[in-house]
């Protein structure tokens, strides 16, 4: 899901001005329009810069869009403005106060800026790819008139769509087909249409369930450059009075310079990008490949605009052996990428996108093996050693589920998955993030990655505390069976009692769990920290004292003459810090952080 905030400042100036009386019937409040149409804006920008094709969309097209997203969000604006109105008055009739209204329309503001807005921004940027990429399958019809129906990259995928996908659905671009049915008719929908000389199979639809389009979604935005359609219940069922003031509020902003730069702005930035990854790959000269080393380094270069691309060496790496397909490697020595030119290889390259279903998570070798050089470019270190190391924490079985086949080979390639995986669109539970490089990173080029990478949908955060809540439990039952009895001062008490290396005793008891299982339950590591803690004891053993020791934080601690020491130890490649706390009655583990 792509991040979206909508300015606080911009609702609150809203929702004060409506408060003091203004007109929702008959005007647009021009802080949250301006705000939201700055959001799609920005949302038809990045959607055309996901597209290969996006540099030949004509700017007659971006204007149309510009004038469609402003009438779009005058609709919406108008219906949120009149929702939250309609909340202004107590069940006497009196005007509630301020901070009481504000609070009644919480629920509503919240959908309106979170919920909904994620939503329709995420569809807007998919359409708006899906309308640069119609418009280039219109102009070259003539060198590749059939068009294919590539799978979903959403991990919840359209049972409706994947009979299209599955059934390799190529149509010809100009076939009646396409104007019922096509990528971007469902909310969410993230699969797409690639462009092909490969032969029609139409025979396949007899046996299709069509479903009818979701409302304000039946129109194709590459023919009529809208991204959502006038049958979307915003405009179909508008409020009284909407009319009017959107065509005010839309005539005022055709005028408007400003508003006119927020697409051309973006839209400048994205095609300097393009540029740039056509002149990297311009000395491919196999069609298919080349469009996948384009479409490869516009999704890294967007990442980071600055990103050093390698040097791309043409080779002939072989064809097919018993350990294989070889299409390219990365060699972070020479910083280079090697793309194989063995003629069975360039033959059968767009069937190797096929093939390796089931076995890397993404279809583009090109883009698979510059996430190689990201991996580099984050920790060199890490990656010089990653092709010797296998995952951690993670059942196999489970990353060959959820990412690849590939991805459980070895950590070098487990990092080169997901971050590829990651720029196609792709998110993932904290479990699996928690594996990689991106996440033990403090860079921003993997800080961004993570934001990418990790879920927030709705359902990606209740399971996320579900399963903490699992392995919260897990451990508490794994605390209660393992700990073992021992006697102080003549009572039973279940506690581990260890001798460091430094000959000093350390009490290991159930206040450290369930300190670990408290601290910190949205970070990505949580689940991590709690399989190591259940070895915190063994750990604890050989870990090295930190020659320092911290103050007392408190006066109760001054007065309990409480200082702490900390020993550090090395896991599976992860440093990790056991903090204990040293009284008169002994020193006890009282913390364990991730270094």
């Amino acid at each position: 899901m792509q991040g979206v905030e909508f300015d606080p400042k911009a609702l609150a100036k809203g929702l004060e001005e409506i408060y003091r009386g203004m007109n929702v019937r008959d005007e647009i409040q021009n802080d949250i329009f301006r705000e939201t149409l700055r959001l799609f804006n920005e949302a038809a920008s990045k959607g055309l810069s996901d597209s290969r094709w996006a540099e030949d969309v004509p700017d007659e097209f971006i204007n149309q869009l510009r004038t469609n997203n402003a009438i779009w969000t005058a609709f919406r604006t108008h219906r949120m403005q009149n929702d939250i109105a309609s909340q202004l008055l107590d069940e006497n009739g009196n005007l509630k106060p301020f901070e009481r209204w504000v609070k009644d329309i919480k629920g509503m503001t919240n959908h309106y800026v979170r919920q909904w807005l994620k939503t329709e921004y995420n569809t807007a940027i998919l359409r708006a790819h899906q309308a640069a990429d119609w418009k280039h399958f219109e102009a070259e019809q003539d060198v590749f008139p059939n068009i294919r129906w590539m799978p979903t990259t959403s991990p919840q995928q359209d049972l409706v769509h994947a009979q299209y996908w599955r059934n390799k659905l190529t149509l010809p671009v100009n076939h009646p087909f396409w104007k019922e049915h096509r990528p971007g008719d469902r909310w969410n929908c993230k699969c797409s249409l690639e462009q092909t000389d490969e032969p029609t199979n139409d025979e396949v639809i007899k046996d299709f369930k069509p479903v009818a389009q979701q409302a304000g979604l039946e129109n194709n935005p590459g023919e009529d450059g809208k991204l959502f359609s006038d049958s979307h219940p915003y405009i179909a069922k508008a409020y009284p009075g909407a009319k009017a003031a959107v065509e005010t509020v839309v005539g005022k902003t055709k005028r408007s310079k400003e508003q006119e730069e927020v697409i051309r702005q973006t839209w400048q930035e994205r095609k300097e990008i393009y540029k740039k990854a056509k002149e990297w790959a311009e000395k491919i000269p196999y069609q298919e490949m080349y469009n996948d080393a384009v479409e490869a380094a516009i999704k890294v270069l967007r990442l980071d605009k600055d990103f050093p691309l390698p040097t791309i060496e043409l080779k002939d790496l072989g064809g097919k052996t018993k350990f294989g397909i070889i299409a390219g490697n990365y060699s972070a020595n020479t910083d280079t990428l090697r793309l194989n030119i063995n003629k069975a290889i360039v033959k059968e390259w767009s069937k190797l996108k096929e093939a390796s279903e089931g076995w890397s998570t993404q279809k583009n070798t090109v883009l698979h093996e510059l996430s190689h050089a990201i991996h580099y470019r984050i920790n060199p270190a890490d990656y010089d050693n990653a092709a010797q190391r296998s995952v951690r924490l993670l059942d196999k079985k489970i990353v060959r589920k959820e990412l690849s086949e590939y991805a459980a080979t070895n950590m070098a390639e487990y990092n080169a998955e997901i971050i590829s995986s990651i720029l196609n669109g792709k998110q993932y539970r904290d479990p699996l993030l928690a594996e990689s490089i991106i996440s033990s990173s403090k860079s921003k080029l993997a800080e961004d990655l993570v934001k990418m990478g990790r879920d927030m949908s709705t359902s990606g955060i209740r399971q996320r505390k579900q399963e903490n809540r699992a392995a919260a439990k897990k451990l508490v039952e794994w605390y209660k069976t393992n700990l073992p009895t021992k006697e102080l001062n003549g009572a039973p008490t279940k506690r581990f009692v260890i001798e460091t290396q430094y000959g000093d005793t350390v009490i290991v008891n159930k206040n450290f769990y369930n300190k670990i299982i408290s601290s910190y339950t949205d970070d990505i590591f949580y689940q991590e920290r709690l399989e190591i803690a259940k070895l915190s004891h063994t750990n604890l053993k050989k870990a090295k004292l930190i020659p320092r020791t911290e103050e007392p934080r408190h006066e109760s601690h001054k007065a309990a003459e409480e200082t702490f020491k900390v020993y550090e130890r090395e896991i599976d490649g992860v440093v990790y810090q056991f903090k204990t706390k040293v009284n008169k009655d002994g020193e006890y583990l009282y913390y364990m952080r991730r270094k």
